[in-house]
């Protein structure tokens, strides 16, 4: 009876502290069947396919989750963990870990901690230290990179892995053949670091996804027709060191490809099964190319977009001005098991994603908001905005076509049966969506304020906080300027804004509360990147790196850019109460770097994270860390260079 009823709890997540919605089994999965994709056969198919491709198709290429048992609401999580471990020696220790889309899929990132240690990826080296306790902060091992350019890395309790791309010269290449690849290394001896296993793949790394013990990552190479008729590399390559020592050719009857989506790419996927290395990783090679990726635990979506041309187009022109309408987003589903990645599913959907925030997955179903046209377009050249929802064969179910005409998407979050969506031009609409019935998504209401949103990030089910930048407009009347709550204005962005949306009622959502930093010219890495926000509800704690600018002139404000004032991280107590109050603006810089700065800063002290243990911020740069006491108004505790 025992067995049963643990075996119940296992099924239904309530093992392990938190209730969670049960899953689908194991067994279940593996007897969905793959999607039938014929093979590339023959080198002279392969070469057929890439000429069809570049002759037929213009590719327009762009460069966590808390489970409420009552509300089923999807949110970022604070980010913390806390656990018994080794290296706490038995004692109970709370960190921050990597702010993660959804919980349970970590991303890689330049730093990981485990609550003593830290595991930092600068200057290309893993910089591995001792950082808890602050006052005795020390180096244990630096690993440099000679030819990979390590890019990010992660953290188990046994490994660290650090995945990045390296070049090697060929005689048709001058800048060389790119190949991806994955160190894993034992964590036994943090000083002399020994490496267990290389697992590597031609092309360009994307990106990676680690759930379970079980490594998932994504690599493009291109192929061009013209390949063919010199010395160049064409077929694509793999080495597991462990099962395959040597680099090893991938055949023509092992390439699969997408006969709806020919493409003159490679897209290499890997699956390792982190505790069970001495098996060859799970690498597959397709016809195709990954752009954004989103991964829950069970299913990775990768997407690609492509521009498909029609015979009253001016080819040479779209190529250099790609603003039709007429870009679509191909979607493909891998369901992720033990290490493995198999694709089950493809669709397709009108336009284009913005990140991977724009895509989401619910109860089989997966949501996916996309931006058609150019805001610089008219007619059916202008753009529109959609959110789509589509089911596990990737089939259309429902949509909202046509969101705010003339805008484009510059942020999206979704929250358990809700969707936001920013938009902007002029100003910041805040639309907010019901996606409860996927066949009927439709809008609840929505919030126009000056600005725009670049992150959104969840503060509890209904407070959703935006860090974005301010916005201001010309008045073509007088010449005057005003905040853009004006049509048919020139907006100009300014400094940065957080502000916390109460979205209780979704009919009417309401700015709760908004700070502006700096002028024009402000900017931070968390604007483009969410890994760089450090959130603990629980502690009240918001933090992130920023670089003000200020102008002196007040006249000119709203559209000249200002000079750097500061350089560091602003840290805040948030609550719904009191909203956004500064507690620290923290800073590497001495006295000495801003009187040889003048206007603009250019070193390695920037802070690219930061991070917590227990009831100390560390700041981290490619300079060093630095260690503060939150409990005694962020009294430094100590330094380490690096």
């Amino acid at each position: 009876m025992v067995k049963e009823i643990t075996q119940l709890l296992v099924t239904f997540g309530i093992i392990g502290g938190i209730a969670l919605a049960p899953t689908t089994l194991t067994s279940e999965k593996s007897k969905e069947p793959d999607l039938e994709l014929p093979a590339v056969g023959t080198y002279e198919n392969l070469k057929k396919l890439v000429e069809e491709s570049e002759d037929n198709e213009y590719k327009f290429y762009r460069g966590g989750l808390v489970f409420n048992a009552v509300a089923d609401v999807q949110m970022a999580s604070d980010s913390v963990v806390k656990e018994e471990s080794a290296v706490s020696q038995g004692a109970v220790t709370e960190y921050s870990t990597t702010n993660v889309q959804v919980q349970g899929v970590d991303e890689g990132d330049i730093i990981k901690n485990d609550g003593k240690y830290l595991y930092h990826l600068t200057n290309n080296s893993l910089v591995i230290s001792e950082i808890s306790p602050a006052s005795e902060m020390k180096v244990l091992s630096k690993t440099a990179f000679d030819e990979l350019n390590a890019q990010e890395l992660y953290l188990t309790k046994n490994q660290v892995i650090v995945l990045g791309t390296y070049y090697k010269k060929t005689n048709a290449d001058y800048y060389g053949e790119s190949y991806t690849k994955a160190l894993i290394y034992d964590l036994s001896d943090r000083i002399n670091l020994k490496l267990l296993k290389e697992v590597e793949v031609s092309g360009e790394y994307n990106s990676s996804r680690l759930i379970d013990d079980c490594l998932y990552f994504v690599a493009n190479k291109n192929v061009y027709a013209y390949m063919f008729e010199r010395d160049y590399e064409i077929m694509p390559l793999y080495r597991d060191s462990v099962a395959i020592p040597e680099l090893k050719e991938v055949s023509c009857e092992e390439i699969r490809y997408f006969p709806e989506n020919k493409c003159n790419n490679y897209m290499m996927t890997v699956g390792i099964n982190l505790k069970e290395l001495d098996k060859a990783a799970d690498i597959s090679t397709y016809l195709g190319r990954s752009d954004s990726i989103y991964s829950s635990k069970e299913n990775m979506y990768i997407t690609f977009e492509k521009y498909e041309k029609n015979d009253k187009e001016d080819v040479a022109l779209k190529r250099a001005f790609p603003i039709s309408g007429n870009r679509k987003t191909m979607i493909y589903r891998f369901c992720l098991e033990d290490g493995k990645m198999n694709c089950k599913a493809s669709g397709e959907v009108d336009g284009s994603i913005l990140n991977q925030f724009s895509m989401d997955e619910k109860d089989g179903y997966f949501r996916i908001a996309t931006t058609s046209g150019s805001v610089t377009g008219s007619g059916e050249e202008q753009s529109k905005n959609h959110l789509f929802v589509l089911n596990s064969e990737l089939e259309t179910v429902g949509k909202i076509e046509d969101i705010a005409p003339g805008e484009k998407i510059y942020s999206v979050r979704y929250m358990g049966d809700r969707a936001y969506m920013v938009t902007f031009r002029k100003v910041d609409p805040l639309f907010v969506m019901d996606l409860s019935n996927p066949e009927e998504p439709k809008i609840l209401g929505k919030l126009k304020i000056p600005g725009y949103s670049d992150y959104l990030h969840p503060y509890d089910e209904n407070h959703i906080i935006g860090f974005g930048k301010d916005a201001a407009v010309v008045s073509n009347e007088d010449g005057s300027w005003g905040w853009a709550d004006e049509d048919n204005l020139a907006a100009y962005y300014q400094g940065m804004k957080i502000a916390m949306f109460d979205v209780t009622d979704p009919e009417n959502p309401v700015e709760m509360w908004k700070e502006e930093i700096g002028d024009r010219g402000t900017e931070s890495e968390l604007l483009q990147n969410h890994k760089a926000l450090l959130f603990s509800k629980e502690k009240n704690l918001l933090a992130f790196p920023v670089r003000v600018a200020t102008v002196e002139d007040k006249n000119t404000k709203a559209w000249t850019y200002g000079d750097t004032t500061f350089v560091g991280a602003y840290v805040y107590e948030i609550t719904l109460e009191n909203g956004f109050v500064l507690k620290a603006k923290l800073s590497n810089l001495s006295e000495s770097d801003w009187r040889k700065m003048g206007s603009y800063y250019y070193g390695n002290k920037d802070i690219d994270r930061l991070i917590y243990i227990g009831d100390v911020l560390y700041t981290i740069s490619d300079s060093g860390y630095s260690a503060y006491d939150m409990t005694k108004d962020y009294e430094k505790l100590g330094k380490l260079e690096i």
